[in-house]
């Protein structure tokens, strides 16, 4: 995972962050879904790229149905 320079600047204004999570532990991941991610996606934004990348980026009018009776709250659909 490379991060960006507005992010590594944010990480350098952390040491402490730094020294009780990264230098023990590593990057951070997904430790719930760890048993569903590939091995070399469990780390950092590897497990959120992994399932951006198995979603359908495009649902169907069925699929926002299908949501609608899964949710009587305010639904809100933003399209691109």
């Amino acid at each position: 995972m490379k991060l960006s320079f507005p992010a590594l600047c944010d990480v350098a204004m952390k040491p402490g962050w730094v020294l009780r999570t990264l230098v023990p532990h590593g990057m951070p991941g997904f430790g719930n879904l760890k048993p569903y991610l590939p091995a070399e996606q469990q780390q950092g934004a590897g497990g959120a790229t992994y399932f951006a990348q198995q979603m359908d980026q495009m649902p169907s009018w069925e699929t926002l149905a299908w949501i609608r009776s899964l949710w009587d709250g305010a639904l809100y659909v933003k399209a691109s």
